[in-house]
């Protein structure tokens, strides 16, 4: 070999990874910035994010499992969605799963339209509130919304409970 094929090498080598390298160093400044948004809620909220998830460059939530307060924020449509929860008032979550029915020629499919976690208030004067985690009409296919969305309504039910005793 000489150093033509070796440099030629490198730099196709190089041409190969560096947009993978550039995508992996934005991802990580958006996902800096949308903790920086989060930590910036949570401090307007007088609390200390304990957990969090973010997804799809576009969501995230966390919470604060001393004070009791759900953290999420939805940077997906042209409105900026930033919401706290105080779990005290909360005598429910649930998950809300949208989907509908498709006949295709081996039988029928399964389309998700929604997955949504749903919040009821125990005061009457609180209406229901939900927090987006899929929408089909943004992001093709779900890409682990489920069993995000199930891990997050396993967090604040155990949190709904120590509440209750």
């Amino acid at each position: 070999m000489d150093t033509t094929e070796i440099i030629t090498g490198i730099a196709l080598i190089g041409i190969i990874i560096i947009p993978f390298f550039l995508h992996h160093l934005k991802k990580k400044k958006k996902e800096a910035k949308f903790l920086n948004d989060l930590l910036s809620l949570a401090k307007n909220e007088d609390s200390i994010i304990s957990k969090k998830d973010f997804w799809r460059e576009c969501y995230a939530i966390g919470i604060d499992e001393n004070s009791k307060k759900l953290l999420y924020i939805n940077k997906i449509k042209d409105k900026e969605q930033k919401t706290a929860i105080d779990l005290s008032e909360v005598e429910r979550c649930s998950i809300v799963n949208a989907s509908r029915s498709v006949k295709i020629p081996k039988g029928n499919l399964t389309v998700i339209d929604r997955i949504d976690l749903v919040f009821t208030f125990n005061r009457a004067d609180l209406s229901e509130k939900t927090l987006e985690f899929y929408d089909s009409t943004t992001f093709m296919t779900p890409d682990g919304e489920i069993p995000l969305v199930e891990k997050w309504m396993a967090i604040i039910n155990s949190n709904l409970k120590t509440n209750k005793n």
